[in-house]
């Protein structure tokens, strides 16, 4: 998360961060974080209220200069979840500093409404093609990624490369965790359409 105050921020003060559907593993307070000024940081997350909040406080006897701009990590060993619906483009995300409330930039990240994958030759053992189906809730384009994992599957090699007419993907994974990227040439669906 990056943010930059016009006043300055002083120990204790806190940037409130309301992230609507996210929820962590378990609430967390004092949560070290990372970057270049996260070791004057600290973080809670709590989900007690309707919209859960994230608050990133100066815990170090500093003072952040006004007009500094403050990029922060929360590491995923905090449990911070995120949604499962995703989070879309409209989504209410704000920040609350002295009782002022903003609207914060972030990106989406969508989820798939439907799935399915089904094999060229559908027998245990055999080698076979695997054709995959996917409804995306955002539009998926060009340099974007998916990543699929095939639990006790076996392929070509780590590092094996394919190509197709709107992708290319690399086996990134080998049995007994084989895993394949695929990042897409160009726009290949809108919001709700196969791909």
């Amino acid at each position: 998360m990056s943010f930059t105050l016009s006043v300055p921020l002083t120990k204790g003060q806190a940037v409130g961060f309301f992230l609507p559907g996210f929820s962590s593993v378990a609430a967390f307070q004092g949560q070290t974080l990372l970057g270049a000024l996260g070791p004057l940081f600290g973080a809670s997350f709590s989900s007690e209220c309707q919209t859960p909040r994230l608050n990133v406080f100066l815990t170090a006897d500093a003072v952040v200069a006004a007009n500094t701009s403050v990029s922060l990590v929360l590491p995923p060993s905090a449990g911070l979840l995120l949604p499962v619906e995703g989070v879309g483009a409209g989504a209410n995300v704000t920040a609350l500093f002295r009782f002022e409330v903003l609207p914060c930039g972030f990106n989406p990240i969508g989820n798939l409404t439907a799935s399915l994958l089904r094999f060229a030759t559908p027998r245990a053992g055999a080698r076979s093609a695997l054709n995959l189906t996917l409804v995306p809730t955002m539009a998926v384009g060009a340099f974007d990624a998916l990543r699929l994992r095939l639990p006790c599957f076996s392929g070509p090699g780590e590092g094996t490369a394919f190509v197709g007419p709107r992708y290319v993907g690399e086996w990134v994974g080998s049995y007994p965790a084989a895993s394949v990227v695929i990042h897409f040439t160009t726009d290949v669906a809108r919001p709700g359409q196969a791909l």
